[in-house]
């Protein structure tokens, strides 16, 4: 083994987390364009993440590959059981590669023989509980605002970024939303948004693009930040060979985005061009619903890593790995994971 620096360096990250695809017509011949599946390398790179100053630069190992143990200590470690082949290494990164697949390691660990991977299902269940670690270091919950004035309260909810690239980033099964609830001194539910079903599937129609919204006034409304890609007649896909094109990505933008990046059409947000809110680094919600009591909010950030639909839709194709992971996925629900939470008291 050969020592090289550029193991350290986030472009070798970027050789897998930039994804390219030629989508195919329906006849299955290649349109004769490629669309991106996967920017995430482009989008740390345009973040202030990728900075050369070092008090708020961070390279994609230093999350992903982390170089210091649970007690921050850097590791300094021999990489081999031959002492007198190699000395010991610092840096070292443990190869957690951790992101937030949550719900899939725990999918593989309850279907350990059909994932034929020679692995315990312990390890799937010890890379799930790491990656929901490392998702709540993702974003902060701020509430700036909660009144009530003329038998209305109004309750603003903002969603810091703090990860190095969009949030949520990946493939654009990805979805993120508030799950917001205001009681009364009883307990009674007064105005609820976002809630799932025992599935963890949200109301309505899972096969049409939900617009962006910046004002959240019915409990049938929710923001949902995700990037959908869609078909030729505008329909919901999550196969990135039926594509066309991107019909939504609301995705949190990083802090630092820019959108005069010379790589800006490949990861430009679509669908939240009018929220003034929706800026680098953070989106701002606001709740109006009718009230004239004092109320408490619970908010609580979902995320998941794909709607119970995509897994169900999977019956449709007549392959015995796709019948069988719809099998999977309804035997056991993707119920989202709760990444955030907050609470507040309005008057």
């Amino acid at each position: 083994p050969t020592e090289s620096n550029h193991i350290l360096d986030s472009e070798l990250c970027g050789t897998c987390h930039i994804v390219l695809v030629e989508p195919l017509d329906k006849e299955g011949k290649p349109r004769g364009f490629k669309l991106i599946e996967q920017a995430t390398y482009f989008e740390w790179k345009n973040s202030t993440f990728s900075s050369t100053d070092p008090t708020i630069g961070l390279a994609c190992g230093d999350c992903h590959v982390p170089s210091q143990d649970e007690e921050e200590q850097d590791i300094q470690t021999p990489i081999a059981t031959n002492p007198n082949t190699l000395l010991s290494r610092s840096p070292f990164g443990r190869h957690l590669f951790v992101g937030a697949n949550t719900y899939l390691n725990r999918l593989f660990a309850a279907n350990i023989e059909w994932a034929g991977t020679g692995l315990d299902a312990a390890e799937f269940m010890a890379t799930a509980a790491a990656s929901e670690k490392h998702l709540r270091t993702a974003t902060q919950l701020t509430i700036t605002e909660a009144n009530q004035s003329g038998g209305s309260a109004i309750v603003s909810v903002r969603v810091d970024n703090k990860a190095g690239h969009k949030f949520p980033t990946g493939y654009p099964t990805r979805r993120a939303w508030l799950h917001f609830v205001a009681r009364d001194s009883a307990g009674t539910v007064v105005f609820e948004s976002g809630a799932v079903d025992a599935k963890g599937a949200l109301a309505g129609n899972p096969h049409e693009v939900l617009p962006h919204l910046d004002v959240v006034k019915s409990s049938d409304q929710v923001v949902i930040w995700e990037a959908v890609l869609v078909t030729e007649d505008g329909k919901p896909t999550h196969r990135a060979l039926d594509a066309f094109e991107y019909g939504k990505d609301t995705r949190i933008l990083p802090t630092g985005f820019s959108m005069s990046d010379p790589k800006i059409d490949q990861m430009r947000p679509i669908g939240a061009e009018n929220d003034s809110n929706f800026v680098p680094g953070s989106d701002t919600v606001t709740f109006e619903f009718a009230a004239s009591t004092a109320l408490t909010i619970d908010v609580e950030l979902y995320y998941q890593t794909l709607a119970p639909h995509v897994g169900e839709d999977l019956d449709s194709w007549p392959t015995p790995a796709g019948v069988r992971f719809s099998e999977m996925v309804t035997a056991q629900p993707p119920i989202p994971t709760v990444i955030a939470q907050i609470s507040a008291q309005v008057p």
